[in-house]
């Protein structure tokens, strides 16, 4: 019989027998969600008539921009959102990040930034608003990936938990968030390439890759996984029908090369730490090996053919790339300012490693097992396993209990939270056993799974050197689209399970995840604290802790009230002080870790607060990242700055 018929069949019967029992009303409610929503292959074609993917990507589109739009002036960690501030505002003054100041990532966002500034005002929440419209584009870029794995309405769910799990949860303008934006959008584009074989669509990958460097230096690693890509689609495409050849030329290069890639994953990382090796190892070398036995398990064409044809791809995503970054260095280069940018971006971020770094989860036993009873649910689900009605409904009523308790039931929160922490090492070695192994799989299939493996195994590396739960976030998308392509890739997959974990995912999200803010992300629920609103001038109306609130009401006008120049000194890792009193920093630092030279910084900054005329100042005695101010330095501060207030974490200085 027709699958369709088959499909026809099954509804009729539903509809006019099971449904008439009350008995059984809530498992054939159950039974209608997963044939009419989470089904990924098997929905009768009759369904899909009135289910315009349009109407539910405009649907969803809309759901995820009102839910984020509410949460947008949510949170606000005073250091991010004051150093993107600050930085912008030292552009619209006339300075070049990295020459003129120690920009903090590679310079593109800052003039985003600084457009976003001229455009509606110098004050925070201009910043958010263009992440806004940037988020508003990413949706239904996930949308179109999670339809190409599976149907419309189940892409829609998909969409709704990769939303839930990302920008919302922090909705701060900080460059992480592009990264993952433009590794999207590059993502669909590989995507439509392997669809339509239009290479066009490869340069316009590079062209994200770019991008994304441009906002943080962390693009690089979205571009290492198109490399990958490119080097497993030359692998497909040289394949030969005759018989084994002996190792080639080409042979030997791919395999230095991805060696080489091996080696300086290694040695980036650094750590022989389980935790470490884990997270940030495991995958990209899982996904560098099986390039190597694949390179190795067939016949190919001449070397000749495949360095022609490696090199032809390449190109076009090379120029992708090379095109906005040579266009944003050409200022610099006619400033004479390119070394500066190249210290800047390649030399003075490793300072992060001892100042702003944070180990990642540890293989601790609560992550074990809470990804092994997952696990272990999901393979049960992928390899058909029937479910019963009343095994549906307890699955239904345990995941439900389960969501309940993770509010007040700390280690169930703890249990949830870790169920998805190894997500991207399990996920990446599943999917290379699955690729070296499916022999049957099609190779559309093929390529998207190692597409979206390479992509995750790379940009999972956002989360070193600095591990906080958020870091998670910035990645959570894709881990989402891998796993829910693996579940698809399965002929007689139980619908139903993937369904219900979907959307137990999407509430912990919700309810739990969110609520509590970064501080508490992937520790324990605590309900939304930030309450009050930033009135300050510049604050832009965001919803922040009452204490911070507080504080930052009376600490910058008692700068203002004394400040009688355009220069005040604040510090150490103040940004957001120069940036809320409307003042200028007379250093070149935004934190005091990054500064260059670190062997005179005392007289450094005694120096520029002598030039600028400085006659206040604000010291934060418990810096974030870099250390408190010297003994030395605070008793030359005091001198000159005899008058003093204590204004929660700071205390100002001023003379008359």
């Amino acid at each position: 019989m027709p699958d369709e018929v088959q499909g026809e069949t099954s509804y009729t019967n539903f509809t006019c027998g099971e449904l008439r029992r009350p008995r059984s009303r809530l498992a054939s409610c159950l039974s209608l969600i997963q044939d009419r929503v989470f089904t990924t292959g098997q929905v009768p074609v009759r369904h899909n008539r009135g289910l315009r993917p349009l109407l539910i990507l405009l649907l969803v589109w809309l759901a995820c921009a009102a839910y984020e739009g509410a949460l947008l002036k949510r949170g606000w960690v005073p250091h991010d959102d004051g150093s993107f501030a600050l930085s912008a505002q030292r552009v619209l003054q006339g300075e070049m990040p990295h020459r003129d100041f120690d920009e903090l990532y590679t310079g593109g966002l800052t003039y985003l930034n600084a457009a976003a500034f001229g455009v509606s005002g110098a004050n925070f929440a201009s910043l958010r608003w263009m992440l806004f419209l940037f988020f508003l584009a990413w949706v239904p870029v996930v949308f179109y990936i999670a339809s190409r794995l599976v149907q419309p309405l189940a892409a829609g769910l998909v969409t709704c938990l990769a939303v839930a799990a990302s920008v919302p949860v922090y909705s701060a303008p900080v460059p992480s968030w592009y990264n993952l934006f433009f590794a999207t959008f590059g993502t669909a584009a590989v995507l439509r390439f392997v669809e339509s074989r239009n290479r066009w669509w490869l340069a316009i990958a590079g062209l994200c890759a770019g991008l994304s460097f441009l906002a943080k230096i962390s693009g690089l690693y979205f571009l290492a996984a198109i490399f990958l890509f490119v080097i497993f689609l030359e692998q497909t495409e040289s394949q030969s029908s005759s018989s084994r050849r002996a190792v080639a030329g080409y042979s030997i290069f791919i395999t230095a090369g991805l060696l080489a890639f091996v080696l300086v994953l290694f040695k980036t990382v650094a750590s022989a730490n389980p935790a470490y090796i884990a997270h940030f190892i495991l995958p990209g070398v899982s996904v560098a090996l099986y390039l190597l036995w694949r390179e190795f398990s067939y016949s190919r064409e001449p070397s000749s053919n495949r360095f022609r044809r490696l090199f032809g791809i390449l190109s076009l995503v090379l120029v992708g790339y090379i095109v906005p970054v040579f266009a944003f260095l050409i200022p610099y280069a006619r400033a004479g300012a390119l070394r500066s940018f190249l210290v800047g971006v390649f030399v003075s971020p490793t300072r992060r490693f001892s100042f702003a770094a944070l180990h990642p989860t540890h293989l601790r036993a609560m992550n074990l097992i809470a990804t092994a009873v997952v696990g272990t649910l999901l393979y049960f689900a992928s390899r058909g396993r029937t479910f019963s009605r009343r095994q549906q409904i307890i699955l239904v009523f345990v995941l439900f209990g389960l969501l309940l308790a993770s509010g007040p039931v700390r280690p169930v929160y703890s249990f949830i939270w870790s169920s998805m922490a190894l997500l991207v090492p399990v996920t990446t070695v599943i999917a290379v056993i699955l690729l070296a192994y499916a022999t049957d799989l099609e190779v559309t299939k093929r390529q998207r799974l190692f597409l979206l493996i390479s992509v995750l195994a790379l940009t999972s590396l956002i989360q070193f050197p600095f591990a906080a739960p958020v870091y998670f976030c910035y990645v959570t998308p894709l881990i989402l689209l891998a796993v829910v392509l693996l579940s698809a890739l399965s002929p007689s997959r139980n619908d139903f399970v993937f369904g219900a974990i979907l959307i137990f995912y999407l509430a912990f999200w919700i309810c739990r995840a969110t609520p509590g803010f970064i501080y508490n992300l992937g520790l324990r629920y605590v309900p939304n604290q930030q309450t009050a609103t930033l009135t300050l001038p510049r604050g832009g109306a965001l919803r922040v802790d009452p204490e911070l609130a507080d504080e930052y009401a009376r600490l910058i006008p008692l700068i203002q009230q004394h400040a009688t120049g355009d220069y005040i000194y604040a510090g150490p890792d103040a940004p957001e002080v120069y940036f809320l009193a409307g003042k200028r920093n007379p250093t070149r630092t935004l934190f005091d870790f990054l500064g260059r030279d670190t062997t005179n910084h005392n007289q450094n900054i005694l120096d520029a607060i002598a030039r600028n005329e400085v006659n206040v100042i604000a010291v934060r005695e418990q810096p974030y990242f870099s250390r408190p101010l010297s003994p030395q330095l605070i008793q030359a501060l005091t001198v000159k700055f005899p008058n003093s207030q204590v204004v929660g974490e700071f205390q100002v200085r001023w003379r008359q």
